[in-house]
């Protein structure tokens, strides 16, 4: 997008300028410049209305209310519930829509709808074949081997990667590895914002990720790189079974991982900081912007929160009062943004004011049950303790304990009791939940009936503070409970990824491409997180 470079008062004679010594023509014609600015934009965002795709520059892109208009003239059906992937199902509605069918083309309906990387498999090759003798193989360097097997050793020419082989083949390992040839078989995931090349080895071997339920009884599923071969699975497909069908197309994609990326950055906090009133550390400020609001508000933000998160180590110690340990609830307030504070959180006094973070331990004595002392949207909480105000919370997940002496809650998850005090069983007072995921003892008994409240089981990822889908929904959990917030979306900290919808979308939207009777299965796979890890070198 262009911006105006040239001021009116710049237009003016050299002698004019010079004669402004009190700036009365250059105010004057700043404020022209200033309505020109606006049309200008107008103008450009007038231009921009015309195209749906992402823009070139760092410019506005068109409106996104204008998207469903788009993908009425082109015929095409939105379902993601991302902009970004809204935008390219009307982007590519011509181009998928003439590559129907393909792999190719359904491995980019997957990564563009629901925004995450895919790796997808054909349920046909997962079965279990008989060979056939008159049926000759492909050579070896098709498959990626640097060079062929001796066919004199049938012992060794059985490890061809063109067999239908069953039979597991315990001398060596089937896992993906990296693939710097270039060979016909080559993949390219795009993970934390790298590309990485890979092919599989030793389709015949031993699955390093193979679908198992562990002595815990912790179910795992099979990894992206599991190609072992089973009979045939009538079942209805989901993300656990109905895999290996001929009309069947698998799509892996990366396990949401949260606010716990595995590769995040870590800085550290140092509370001297704050008490001695200097400046911080040139790393914490290269990731955290530390400043403070005309209204005495002090702010913590990540400063790229929608390509890494930033996880930040130490204990914070806000608005201390040395004697009593308890502060006012003005007029101080306190801001944190797209951050994990993965120690404690403590203030005094003042205000908490927190957005799509992730917190292990938040503790605050402030007094105010007119006013929320914590107002939280898009968070997670470890821990969180407010004994003596009012919390406000809207699309929360609280995990381990909630302390609370009056409650505001909307669309939130909470896999704790809500509790007034440590002594007793007693509720916070007044107490106003609604729209969310309650434990089934939770009282009082009626809380569920009178305010849409459910108390189904809620199954996550993990709900471990500090591990990659920690408090994420699993696709197991009742429908109940992942469309339980008031628009029918998912409730809980992750409201603001929709990463129980985007799973769905996924599937929703290949419908419209597949052939008729194909069916396509979503797995979540914490296999593919590690990929960058887990590739070595190919020893074949």
């Amino acid at each position: 997008m262009t911006r105006r470079q040239l001021r009116l008062f710049d237009l003016l004679p050299a002698h004019v300028r010079q004669r402004d010594t009190h700036h009365h023509t250059q105010r004057l014609l700043g404020s022209a410049d200033e309505l020109l600015d606006r049309l200008h934009a107008t103008l450009q965002q007038y231009h921009r209305d015309n195209f749906p795709d992402h823009p070139e520059d760092d410019g506005p892109a068109s409106q996104a209310w204008l998207l469903p208009y788009f993908a009425e003239l082109l015929d095409a059906r939105l379902v993601s519930p991302l902009e970004a992937g809204r935008r390219a199902e009307v982007m590519q509605a011509i181009r998928w829509r003439q590559r129907g069918g393909t792999l190719a083309a359904v491995d980019e309906i997957a990564e563009a709808v629901g925004q995450w990387e895919v790796v997808v498999q054909e349920g046909w090759q997962r079965l279990a074949m008989t060979p056939r003798l008159d049926t000759p193989l492909l050579p070896e360097s098709c498959h990626g081997l640097a060079e062929p097997l001796p066919a004199e050793h049938p012992a060794v020419i059985a490890r061809h990667p063109g067999l239908p082989a069953v039979t597991p083949d315990f001398r060596c390992a089937s896992q993906a590895v990296a693939d710097p040839g270039r060979s016909p078989l080559g993949q390219i995931s795009r993970l934390h914002g790298q590309e990485f090349r890979w092919r599989q080895h030793s389709p015949h071997g031993i699955p390093c990720h193979h679908q198992r339920i562990d002595p815990q009884g912790r179910f795992h599923g099979a990894g992206f790189d599991d190609v072992s071969r089973r009979t045939p699975d009538l079942r209805e497909p989901d993300w656990r079974v109905g895999h290996a069908h001929p009309r069947r197309l698998l799509l892996h994609v990366m396990q949401p991982e949260g606010f716990f990326q595995r590769h995040r950055v870590r800085v550290r906090w140092r509370q001297q900081w704050l008490d001695d009133l200097e400046l911080p550390s040139e790393r914490f400020l290269e990731h955290v912007a530390f400043y403070c609001r005309l209204d005495r508000t002090l702010v913590f933000a990540n400063r790229h929160p929608e390509r890494q998160r930033v996880e930040v180590q130490g204990v914070f110690m806000l608005g201390q009062v040395p004697e009593t340990g308890v502060g006012p609830a003005d007029p101080r307030r306190w801001r944190f943004e797209d951050l994990i504070v993965v120690n404690r959180l403590e203030a005094d006094s003042g205000r908490l004011e927190l957005e799509r973070c992730a917190l292990r331990q938040v503790r605050v004595h402030s007094i105010d049950m007119d006013e929320p002392v914590i107002e939280a949207r898009d968070c997670l909480f470890d821990h969180l303790r407010s004994a003596r105000s009012l919390t406000r919370l809207e699309y929360v997940t609280v995990l381990g304990s909630c302390l609370v002496e009056a409650l505001d809650a909307s669309d939130c998850i909470f896999r704790c009791p809500l509790r007034k005090d440590d002594t007793n069983a007693l509720p916070p007072a007044p107490l106003c939940v609604r729209y969310s995921s309650i434990l089934p003892d939770q009282v009082p008994d009626d809380l569920q009936r009178r305010h849409h409240n459910t108390r189904a089981p809620v199954v996550m990822f993990s709900e471990t503070f500090g591990e990659p889908g920690c408090g994420v929904l699993h696709p197991a959990c009742d429908s109940r409970v992942r469309y339980r917030a008031e628009d029918a979306t998912e409730p809980g900290a992750y409201h603001f990824l929709q990463i129980a919808r985007r799973l769905e979308a996924v599937v929703e939207k290949l419908q419209d491409s597949l052939a008729v009777g194909q069916r396509a299965a979503v797995i979540p796979d914490a296999a593919l997180a590690r990929l960058p890890d887990a590739i070595g070198k190919d020893r074949s």
